[in-house]
């Protein structure tokens, strides 16, 4: 999901206020939200990459290789992925 498609499925909430704050519900919901980004993950991979000392060749072939695992899953799906690793 894009940022820009989370907002739109938001709106309804603008409607929701509460007496106790100056935010309607949508602007509390996204004043929260940690928005997911390809580019942010593709920084820490690249990071973690460089602390390795990984060569800028190995470090493309991991960017290539993410790409198509994120073209391949949804960020629900490789949470799955994640929590069955750590838990193996």
């Amino acid at each position: 999901m894009t940022v820009t498609e989370f907002i739109k499925k938001t709106e309804p909430l603008k409607k929701i206020t509460t007496p106790d704050t100056p935010l309607n519900a949508q602007e509390a919901m996204l004043a929260t939200a940690e928005v997911w980004s390809n580019a942010a993950c593709k920084g820490y991979l690249i990071r973690a990459a460089q602390s390795l000392n990984y060569s800028k060749a190995q470090i493309n072939h991991l960017l290539q290789s993410l790409d198509k695992a994120i073209d391949d899953i949804s960020v629900d799906d490789a949470m799955l992925e994640y929590q069955e690793y750590v838990d193996f």
